[in-house]
Parts: C-alpha cells; structure tokens; sequence
C-alpha cells in the first residue's frame, strides 16, 4: 500500500457575538458545514466517516 499523502485545511469559524445566541450557532454550524462539503467534493478519495450513518439498527 506504501505511504499516503494527504491534505489538511483550516478553516477558522468565528461566532457572531453580535447575534442572538441560537442564530449565532446556526450561522456558525451552516457555515462549518459548507466548508466541510467543499472540502469533501475536492477531495473525496481523502474523506472518512468515523460514525455508521447507514448503520442498520
């Protein structure tokens, strides 16, 4: 299998203490999110699920 490479990004989220507390984590969790899909599309042989979404219970 040899060595693998992979890429790390940072993204800082920063909440909005101008907000209400709910719609500052709101915005703050919708933009983690967005992050996260761009980052999988560009790179989705790099990505891992450490939970069991389709586990059947």
């Amino acid at each position: 299998m040899g060595i693998q490479e992979y890429k790390i990004e940072l993204t800082i989220i920063y909440l909005d203490k101008t907000k209400e507390q709910e719609d500052a984590i709101s915005l703050a969790l919708s933009t983690y999110i967005q992050k996260y899909e761009e980052v999988i599309k560009k790179y989705p042989e790099q990505w891992f699920n450490f939970y069991n979404f389709w586990e059947n219970k």
